[in-house]
């Protein structure tokens, strides 16, 4: 996401941001999405906002505030997830075992680069 990259070092206004995001989630060839700013602006309750806003997408989400490792990343990931689903009420174990799996893709790439 060069493009929007490139756009959030120089900042960006809400609207613009809610856009990167929207774009993100529509695009099949993006898999990660960081949101990079100083503390207190607001990055945590946009993308929550956002992900509310967009609750018929297939997504996982966590912030990395006080994360040092791959496994505490793959802890938080899925410990929100489940969340999620309690909160939904859809406990679909096997929408869950896609989930885990499918994080662990990934998480897997992402310690490997």
């Amino acid at each position: 996401m060069t493009e929007s990259t490139n756009k959030a070092n120089a900042g960006v206004n809400r609207e613009e941001a809610k856009s990167i995001l929207d774009r993100f989630l529509n695009n099949e060839n993006y898999r990660v999405l960081a949101v990079k700013g100083k503390w207190g602006i607001g990055k945590t309750h946009l993308v929550q906002t956002f992900l509310d806003e967009h609750k018929e997408g297939y997504y996982l989400y966590a912030s990395v505030f006080g994360i040092s490792s791959i496994e505490q990343l793959k802890a938080r990931l899925i410990a929100n997830y489940k969340n999620n689903l309690k909160s939904d009420n859809q406990s679909s174990q096997r929408k869950t075992e896609l989930v885990i799996n499918s994080a662990n893709k990934y998480i897997t790439n992402l310690s490997s680069m």
